[in-house]
């Protein structure tokens, strides 16, 4: 009787040990996952700080450019053309 019990023991702890393992599996498997969506996210947030500095040095080149324009340093044509440009260099960053 002993002999055939063991067998039945030595099953259920590898039972045991086989879904355990399948369970580790799964939590690895989600945590992969998981950071892969994080290092997503930062990349895009990464990209936002970027182009939000982008912008904030438009708006600040912009301001003194309208300045120029009010001043009466910059001519009216000349300050068109110029906003042209920038707005077609802030267009293709972001």
């Amino acid at each position: 009787m002993k002999q055939s019990s063991v067998p039945k023991v030595v099953e259920k702890v590898l039972i045991g040990v086989i879904r355990r393992e399948m369970a580790l599996e799964d939590f690895c498997a989600k945590q992969t996952s998981e950071i892969k969506h994080l290092n997503r996210l930062v990349q895009q947030y990464k990209h936002e700080r970027e182009c939000n500095a982008i912008i904030v040095q438009t708006r600040e080149d912009k301001i003194l450019h309208l300045e120029s324009l009010i001043n009466g340093v910059l001519p009216t044509e000349e300050f068109m053309e110029e906003e042209f440009v920038y707005l077609m260099h802030e267009h293709k960053v972001c």
